[in-house]
């Protein structure tokens, strides 16, 4: 599942609290416009926008579960019965905090909850993505230009991924999936450009 995202984008398809675009059918569309759109997969929130997404798409789907939990700023899939929960809803791959904050279980009780799924590990630090790699995760996701206010580490970026052939695939490195959302943001941006120069061409020249 995680190597059919190589080299395509990932569209996160999720709304905030209040957003009127916070409606399982809504999602759901705007994750098949995405899929038309020559999407990789899809990265979604909650237990029926998950469900929802399933309903119309065979994409690879990551699902998360976020909520607050008391006594910690991890808020993404923070105990297991959020894994369990994204799992039964139809996602193929769970995504968690790996972050090196404080946390509510062990990251390790989250992958285990996982079971066979792959799990996808939100890390910002370089030792967080080493972590992650150690407690199972199969694949990492880079938050190395900040996180909740958190200063950037410049370590988890270019450097750290330098480094990972002498620590073991680090997964999210430049061969895994942290390349998938590289080559999917240049494509667009590629894509748009030529489209504006396909305008400019029958532009009328103002007088």
């Amino acid at each position: 599942m995680i190597d059919a995202l190589r080299g395509g984008l990932v569209v996160s398809v999720q709304a905030p609290e209040g957003s009127p675009l916070r409606e399982p059918d809504v999602m759901a569309a705007i994750a098949r416009a995405a899929e038309q759109g020559g999407a990789a997969g899809i990265r979604a929130n909650g237990a029926d926008d998950i469900a929802a997404i399933r309903s119309v798409t065979g994409l690879p789907l990551i699902g998360l579960n976020k909520r607050a939990v008391a006594g910690s700023p991890v808020y993404i899939t923070p105990a297991p019965e959020d894994v369990r929960l994204v799992a039964d809803a139809g996602a193929d791959i769970v995504a968690v905090d790996a972050t090196e904050r404080e946390r509510p279980v062990p990251l390790a009780e989250l992958i285990a909850a996982a079971g066979t799924m792959p799990v996808v590990a939100d890390v910002d630090t370089l030792a967080a993505g080493v972590a992650a790699h150690a407690a199972g995760a199969a694949v990492g996701r880079d938050h190395a230009g900040g996180l909740h206010g958190r200063p950037v580490d410049r370590r988890a970026r270019r450097p750290a991924r330098a480094r990972a052939g002498a620590r073991g695939r680090l997964p999210g490195d430049r061969r895994g999936a942290l390349r998938v959302a590289g080559r999917g943001a240049r494509r667009v941006r590629r894509r748009r450009s030529r489209g504006r120069r396909r305008d400019g061409d029958h532009e009328t020249p103002s007088s």
